[in-house]
């Protein structure tokens, strides 16, 4: 599933010409699949650009559950919020999904090029006002009662979203690590909403025909 965090960025600025710009700034590190980027409560001393490849950021629950907090692809940034706070501790563990790059700048470097590079700026300011609005979505998607609320208010903000009733997913999977849930039971409530008429939906797509307002 695309991430609500893809913001703007081939519009407004390429990240890769930032760094061949400014190399001195940057570190690059490779990165093959399955490997442990950073650690629960690792100190924040720098911010991580995706260059290509996916991350996650996940934690553990109280009860050994392994909780999806966010996945990141390309010209996604993490450590954006806590290299620049009072308690700049990872709140979770950041894994490579698919081998990747990222460079990393730390917190002098970016200061410098924030005030260097206007559109730098305001590509890190976008990025994290982008960010807040889909964690703050995320939340209130996630305190839905039932799986069936979930889902209906994962499918109406989409749809308010992207103006289209037709909610294109990447797989199964990936929309049950966002909702939070089983993949069966995802499945199972797939089928109940089909059956009650409230939705279609193949692999890919699902269309919801009845959509009562969020307001």
């Amino acid at each position: 599933m695309k991430t609500n965090n893809q913001i703007l960025l081939n519009e407004t600025i390429n990240i890769n010409d930032v760094v061949k710009e400014f190399p001195t700034f940057f570190t690059i590190h490779h990165y093959k699949k399955n490997e442990i980027i950073k650690n629960e409560k690792d100190l924040c001393e720098e911010i991580g650009i995706i260059l290509n490849g996916e991350i996650e950021i996940s934690t553990i629950t109280y009860d050994d559950h392994l909780f999806t907090i966010q996945s990141l692809k390309e010209n996604d940034i993490f450590g954006g919020y806590l290299i620049f706070s009072n308690n700049p501790f990872y709140p979770g563990y950041i894994s490579t999904k698919k081998e990747c790059d990222i460079a990393f700048i730390r917190k002098d470097n970016l200061m410098k090029l924030l005030s260097i590079k206007k559109e730098f700026l305001l590509f890190f300011l976008n990025y994290l006002s982008m960010q807040h609005i889909y964690l703050q979505n995320r939340m209130k998607t996630l305190n839905q009662k039932t799986i069936k609320d979930k889902i209906m208010f994962y499918l109406i903000s989409e749809s308010k979203k992207r103006k289209t009733n037709k909610i294109n997913i990447s797989s199964k999977e990936s929309l049950a690590k966002y909702l939070n849930i089983p993949r069966p039971s995802l499945s199972r409530e797939l089928i109940n909403l089909k059956r009650d008429g409230l939705i279609e939906y193949n692999r890919h797509i699902i269309i919801f025909k009845k959509s009562p307002s969020l307001d």
